[in-house]
């Protein structure tokens, strides 16, 4: 069985804090996993002693952040072709950390680091995007009177004929949803009465015809 005591990575952190130009530190989680991490731009590597098939290694792993809903997001290569698996390395549990820490700059530093700043890009857009997707559909919620429905999902909606419930009685007025995205929105209504839909569809139009003309 291979075994790493803790001042081995307290040993690894200092010399990655030597060797680059970072301010390493060695963290262990809640279920005893150790990872080596840079505090200033948050990335972390993750380290697996041993195990299955790892006898007398260590496996050396970028250890991906998660987005606020605790998912991990998926990178491309820029430059067009598939996704971006996180880099790692495997060492021989015998080295000392000195040997370790070289390794770990010399084969997999930087690609740790490239895919951190994709993955860290990607986490904030995917965030700025529920963001204006949540404001929006609040946005249009208020007009409605209504309230959100899935408000954090990928498709929130919006029933535009919620309070008009009480006002409506009997009267045919067809039914529809708001479907809300991040800078657009799809009105779908159905069985619209023929004069109604008459109606809605002169204030479609002249309301489409005055924007245009706006940001002609």
């Amino acid at each position: 069985m291979t075994n790493v005591d803790t001042d081995f990575f307290v040993k690894i952190a200092q010399n990655l804090c030597t060797l680059t130009d970072g301010c390493w530190k060695p963290v262990v989680d809640q279920h005893g996993n150790t990872s080596v991490d840079e505090t200033r731009s948050g990335l972390s590597l993750w380290f697996r002693v041993g195990g299955y098939g790892n006898e007398g290694k260590i496996t050396i792993s970028y250890s991906r952040p998660r987005d606020s809903k605790g998912n991990y997001v998926e990178v491309y290569h820029p430059m067009g072709g598939g996704k971006i698996a996180n880099p790692s390395i495997r060492v021989s549990a015998s080295k000392d950390a000195l040997t370790v820490a070289k390794d770990i700059v010399r084969r997999m530093l930087d690609a740790a680091k490239n895919v951190h700043v994709l993955v860290t890009k990607q986490i904030k857009d995917n965030a700025d995007y529920y963001s204006k997707k949540r404001l929006l559909a609040m946005d249009l919620a208020d007009i409605c009177h209504a309230k959100v429905n899935n408000p954090d999902g990928e498709m929130p909606t919006i029933n535009p004929y919620e309070s008009l419930k009480g006002y409506l009685g009997d009267v045919r007025m067809g039914y529809g949803t708001v479907t809300v995205g991040s800078d657009y929105a799809t009105i779908k209504l159905d069985s619209i009465p023929a004069e109604l839909a008459k109606k809605l569809l002169l204030v479609i139009h002249e309301t489409l015809k005055n924007h245009s003309n706006r940001t002609a």
